[in-house]
């Protein structure tokens, strides 16, 4: 009976080891930073968690800060020349969240961006009636946790993600995946089908009324009054052609994207717009992955125009306008006429 209780111990312990290494090995939560084989692709976990994981784990010096919906995300952190940048962008993320992650981020940088790089949705603008959130504070407190990123190693989440993680390398599937992440936390997406793009597109477009968040000025202007020593660098997110013609094919949502602009504008003082009908926008069978995520490759020009970086590409030429106080009305009044024509 001795012998079996050993056995029984010895091959607990055995098995915790095996799974506790194996986690490990692949760290599919971003609680370490080591690299290798095995875990170089990474699925898109829960992004506030792994995120602020990161933050919390890892060395954190920078000097740029990226801020915004997934969108954000397929944007390569390293197309900021000038900057070290941490790509703190997570999917929904709401103007409200803002401060609560930048105030984070700085907090274990120990210092304040030099800049903040903001890219804003359609939906940022937008009254959502059931705007409830887990709190940047949750996940912070999560990774805080005493022994957390150790208890985790042992967790049966863990390990089907970890299970997933090596199947996908293994059998190549994060080539047919939309979002793929390295161990930089830099997002890989792969080419999805013509007939892929356009039925994803095809399936969502609505042009039901959008409703203004009377807050969203308000909530910029303060995000900004806290960041007094940060210089903003502020662009507005792409739509596929047929879903913005669709969305903005009425007078109400018109009025909603024009005051959306406005706002921004007056907030900001200068922002680049790439919510227009343009090359980009058009051909979203090349430069999109579905309804809503453009390529990586496109967020290298969003870059570059947003920062004035050289870009030859003729292709690119009418992706983005800046938008000031000074041009408005009469841009506005051409993104409005093309949606007629």
């Amino acid at each position: 009976m001795k012998n079996f209780s050993k056995i029984t111990i010895y091959f607990t312990l055995f098995i915790l080891l095996l799974v506790g290494s194996f986690n490990y090995t692949i760290d599919p939560l971003w609680n370490f930073s080591h690299k290798n084989k095995l875990n170089q692709y990474q699925m898109g976990w829960n992004e506030r968690q792994a995120k602020t994981n990161v933050i919390n784990f890892q060395n954190f010096d920078y000097n740029a800060l990226m801020l915004g919906t997934s969108r954000i995300t397929y944007i390569n952190k390293n197309d900021l020349k000038e900057y070290n940048a941490f790509n703190y962008a997570v999917a929904k993320m709401r103007p409200s969240e803002y401060n609560e992650y930048t105030e984070y981020a700085k907090e274990k940088n120990k210092k304040d961006f030099d800049i903040i790089f903001l890219g804003i949705d359609m939906n940022s603008a937008q009254l959502i009636v059931s705007d409830e959130y887990t709190s940047q504070i949750t996940y912070r407190n999560t990774a805080e946790s005493f022994m957390y990123r150790y208890k985790t190693l042992f967790s049966i989440d863990t390990i089907k993600y970890s299970l997933k993680n090596l199947n996908n390398y293994i059998f190549d599937k994060y080539k047919k995946r939309v979002q793929t992440y390295d161990r930089d936390m830099i997002v890989h997406s792969y080419p999805k089908s013509k007939e892929f793009v356009n039925h994803d597109v095809s399936t969502y477009l609505s042009t039901a009324t959008l409703k203004y968040d009377d807050n969203y000025k308000e909530i910029l202007i303060n995000f900004k009054k806290n960041n007094p020593n940060t210089k903003f660098y502020v662009f507005t997110t792409p739509l596929t052609s047929a879903r913005f013609i669709k969305r903005f094919s009425n007078k109400e949502n018109i009025e909603f994207y024009t005051r959306w602009m406005r706002e921004t504008v007056e907030v900001f003082g200068k922002v680049q717009n790439f919510t227009t009908l343009n090359n980009v926008t058009k051909n979203y069978v090349k430069t999109f992955t579905g309804i809503s995520h453009f390529y990586p490759f496109v967020g290298t020009h969003i870059v570059n125009k947003v920062f004035n970086y050289p870009d030859n590409d003729p292709f690119y030429e009418d992706f983005g306008i800046e938008l000031t106080e000074n041009n408005f009305d009469e841009e506005i009044a051409k993104v409005v006429k093309s949606l007629k024509q």
